[in-house]
C-alpha cells in the first residue's frame, strides 16, 4: 500500500540533502578557490550558499506540510523535529521562511554589487559584510515577529478537525496560527509575497543595464575585465535559477 507520508519525507530528504551538499562544495569553491579579482564577491556568495544551506538544513528539520483553514494556517511536521514538539517544529520552520526572504534580498543584492563596481572601485569584504548584515535586518524582523504568530496545537487541531473531519492527525506533530491576519503572520506573508515582483524588475533591469554598458564602445574596458563581469553575471543568473527553484 502506498504510504505518502513515507514518500513525502524520502523527497525531502532527498532534495535537502542534495542542496545541502551543493552549497556546501559552492561555499569551498567561494572560500579557496575564487580568484583574487573575485575575491570580494566571494562574500555575497558564501552569504547566499550558506542562506542557501540554512534553508535546505531547516526543510530537513521539519518536512512541513501546510493545511489552509480559512484564516487558519495548520502545519503538519513529518521531518526530525517532530520528536522535538510542535515548538520545535514551529521555530525551524519560521526559520526557513526567514531565510528563504534573506535569499531573494541577497540576489538584489549580487546584482547590485555587479552594477556599482562598473563605475566604482570594488568595496572590501569588511563593507561588504557589512551591508549583508543591514540588508538582513528585514529578514530577521520576519522571524522573530512570526514567532508570536504561533497558537496552541490543541486549537490548530480541533479547527482542523472541524475544517476537514476526515483528516487522520492522530500521531501527528501539528502547530500553526489561528488567524493569519494578525500582524505578526501577516508581515510574514506579505514580507515574502510581494516583494518578489519588484526585485526580479530590479534584477532584470541591472541586469539590461550591466550588458548596455560592458557593450558601450565609448567605455574602455579591458578583455579581460568583460571575462570578469561575465563571469559575475553568470554567477548571479545561477544564483537566481536556485532562487526559483527553492521558492
Amino acid at each position: 500500500m502506498f504510504n505518502f507520508t513515507t514518500f513525502f519525507s524520502i523527497a525531502h530528504a532527498c532534495v535537502a540533502a542534495l542542496g545541502m551538499s551543493f552549497n556546501l562544495l559552492l561555499i569551498y569553491l567561494a572560500l579557496f578557490q575564487t580568484p583574487r579579482a573575485m575575491r570580494s564577491y566571494s562574500t555575497l556568495i558564501v552569504n547566499y550558499a550558506f542562506t542557501d544551506f540554512c534553508a535546505c538544513l531547516c526543510d530537513l528539520f521539519v518536512q512541513q506540510r501546510i493545511i489552509p483553514a480559512g484564516f487558519t494556517l495548520g502545519y503538519v511536521s513529518n521531518g526530525l523535529c517532530k520528536h522535538f514538539g510542535p515548538t520545535a517544529c514551529y521555530v525551524g520552520y519560521s526559520l526557513m521562511l526567514h531565510f528563504f526572504s534573506h535569499s531573494l534580498w541577497s540576489l538584489l543584492l549580487s546584482f547590485s554589487y555587479r552594477y556599482y563596481i562598473l563605475f566604482k572601485p570594488s568595496p572590501t569584504r569588511h563593507q561588504l559584510f557589512f551591508v549583508i548584515l543591514i540588508v538582513y535586518i528585514p529578514s530577521l524582523f520576519q522571524w522573530v515577529s512570526f514567532l508570536w504568530a504561533q497558537d496552541e496545537p490543541t486549537e490548530i487541531i480541533e479547527i482542523l478537525h472541524n475544517q476537514f473531519p476526515t483528516y487522520d492527525l492522530n500521531d501527528h506533530v501539528v502547530s500553526g496560527t489561528k488567524n493569519i491576519f494578525c500582524f505578526s503572520a501577516l508581515f510574514t506573508i506579505i514580507h515574502m509575497t510581494l516583494p518578489i515582483s519588484p526585485v526580479y524588475i530590479c534584477i532584470l533591469t541591472l541586469r539590461k543595464k550591466i550588458v548596455a554598458r560592458l557593450n558601450f564602445r565609448g567605455v574602455n574596458v579591458t578583455k579581460d575585465t568583460k571575462n570578469l563581469h561575465s563571469q559575475l553575471l553568470m554567477v548571479s543568473l545561477r544564483e537566481q535559477e536556485e532562487t526559483d527553484y527553492s521558492n
